[in-house]
């Protein structure tokens, strides 16, 4: 197990009309260290890279980079549709210091299993630092399959895969032939105890965006009771496309400065506003 990756934070990126707000960014960093995640997600789904400029994306890198300082690794989104391109990336993050390198399957332009296998051996024949895999079809479009997975686990600079899908069987099928320093992350705070059951060895959170000190009592303890609460938030968290609740909550609960989306992402629908906002009660007490 790779105990970087046992707790990781996949950042939002807070902003306003008038671009990120680092004041507001670096507050969220410190409550995160002060919760206990062993390491921190920036550029990936959650922080929205797709709605970002270049220049605010790559500075927004920078920032998390420097301002952690070292504290614990940080990891980089970097994955795109063209491998090329991704490579340009994953240089450009290791440039800059990031520790591991998060590679989404391609999405929109859709291969095979031969395709996607020769994209990421393209890139780690490349890489310098450590390459964690994303399978997230709901969001892609594409499926990486098990036997994909065992065969790319063989190259040395892949070190891993974030697993974000709900058919836990694919788990149980890989674990056996993965080797013990090829780490399976659960990619979906809601599967964290059924994943971690059948060989993960950690977990890539959106709800630590709000309570990372709850997430730790999670991995640590396993206590049922910490879990249904973590259930919960993460069924709220998701009740829209991610990051649109977790923004509102964070809002709400005074660590977002503004709730503020960019087109197309817009403002959660007053149904769900609710559920929340009778909710909030008990994640306070979480904080």
């Amino acid at each position: 197990m790779n105990k970087d990756l046992r707790f990781c934070t996949a950042l939002v990126t807070p902003y306003t009309e008038k671009g990120i707000d680092y004041k507001n960014l670096a507050y969220l960093i410190d409550r995160q260290l002060e919760g206990g995640v062993s390491s921190i997600l920036v550029n990936g789904t959650t922080a929205e890279p797709s709605l970002l400029t270049e220049e605010e994306k790559w500075d927004q890198i920078r920032f998390v980079i420097d301002y952690i300082g070292g504290k614990v690794p940080v990891m980089v989104g970097c994955g795109t549709v063209s491998t090329e391109k991704t490579i340009e990336n994953c240089k450009k993050a290791e440039d800059m210091g990031a520790d591991y390198l998060l590679i989404v399957t391609p999405y929109y332009n859709k291969t095979n299993q031969d395709g996607v296998a020769e994209h990421y051996i393209k890139i780690a024949e490349k890489a310098n630092k450590p390459i964690i895999m994303y399978n997230v079809p709901a969001r892609t479009g594409f499926d990486l399959l098990p036997q994909t997975v065992i065969r790319l686990s063989t190259y040395k600079m892949i070190s891993g895969i974030k697993q974000a899908s709900p058919d836990i069987s694919r788990c149980i099928e890989m674990f056996p032939a993965l080797s013990e320093s090829f780490c399976l992350l659960c990619g979906d705070d809601c599967m964290v105890l059924p994943m971690m059951s059948v060989g993960a060895s950690g977990l890539v959170s959106v709800v630590s965006n709000v309570c990372p000190k709850l997430v730790n009592k999670v991995l640590q303890n396993k206590e049922p009771l910490d879990f249904y609460t973590l259930k919960k938030m993460s069924d709220l968290c998701f009740c829209e496309t991610n990051p649109i609740p977790v923004k509102y909550i964070m809002f709400k609960l005074g660590l977002l400065s503004e709730y503020y989306l960019r087109l197309p992402l817009y403002s959660l629908s007053a149904e769900n506003k609710a559920k929340i906002d009778k909710f909030l009660p008990v994640i306070k007490e979480q904080l």
